[in-house]
């Protein structure tokens, strides 16, 4: 298995007001199959988008490559 990093793209879904998932890091076999896990979580964006290259990326991560932070997991507090 491999990781994928996905995220959203820049679109209309970025400015809703309603709920939105952004990214996700998933574990999967092949790109087709990270898609489809993502997909499956999909909120306001719709599921359709982690599909889509035009819409979301899907690239593997890899042990090599720049320092970066790969998931930032937030809950603003209410």
């Amino acid at each position: 298995m491999k990781l994928w990093l996905l995220t959203l793209i820049d679109n209309d879904a970025l400015r809703a007001s309603a709920p939105v998932v952004t990214g996700f890091v998933v574990r999967a076999e092949d790109e087709t199959a990270a898609r489809k896990l993502a997909a499956v979580f999909a909120e306001s964006e719709g599921r359709a988008a982690w599909h889509d290259p035009t819409v979301t990326k899907c690239e593997e991560l890899t042990a090599d490559g720049p320092a970066q932070v790969v998931l930032l997991d937030f809950r603003a507090g209410s």
